[in-house]
């Protein structure tokens, strides 16, 4: 159930490059702009560490996308990497019964039965789909996309639990 909605996204991106041909080589990664306003917020609540905090400001990082709410982070991060000539990174992270077992960050997408037909769809069409239409929008920005990373894992630590699997 859960590898349909992995190829559902993966089918939709697509290299228009060799795979000998690294399109990152030389590249920077666009820093996440929430990372850099809480850098920013921590070094004006202990200004005796702003000298030591405001080194991390730019460091890149990827951009979780981990709730449709999340979707609308995509345009200003493109927009930003764009003008900065940075690549941007996400973490495509919205998988239905997400981190199930561990009841750790539990997603926001359920599956109502075994074959998790509705939350699938939900995902495709809520989540998937829209991130692509964002990603589309700027197909002259490189971007690197991490999907769904811990989605393997979870196969064999859920499989106890029916709902999770």
């Amino acid at each position: 159930m859960k590898s349909f909605a992995l190829a559902a996204l993966l089918g939709h991106v697509s290299a228009d490059h060799p795979n000998s041909v690294n399109p990152f080589t030389g590249k920077t990664i666009f820093p996440n702009p929430t990372f850099t306003a809480n850098v920013k917020q921590t070094e004006a609540d202990h200004p005796d560490s702003a000298a030591i905090l405001s080194a991390t400001e730019n460091i890149g990082a990827a951009t979780w996308i981990d709730s449709m709410k999340n979707i609308e982070k995509i345009a200003p991060v493109l927009e930003g990497a764009k003008a900065s000539g940075n690549v941007p990174m996400f973490v495509v992270y919205d998988l239905p019964n997400r981190d199930c077992a561990a009841l750790a960050s539990n997603g926001e997408i359920t599956c109502e039965d075994n074959s998790c037909a509705k939350g699938l769809d939900t995902y495709k069409t809520q989540y998937v789909d829209k991130v692509i239409a964002e990603f589309a929008k700027y197909p002259d920005v490189p971007i690197i996309a991490i999907v769904e990373p811990d989605s393997l894992p979870n196969l064999a630590t859920n499989m106890s639990d029916q709902k999770c699997s």
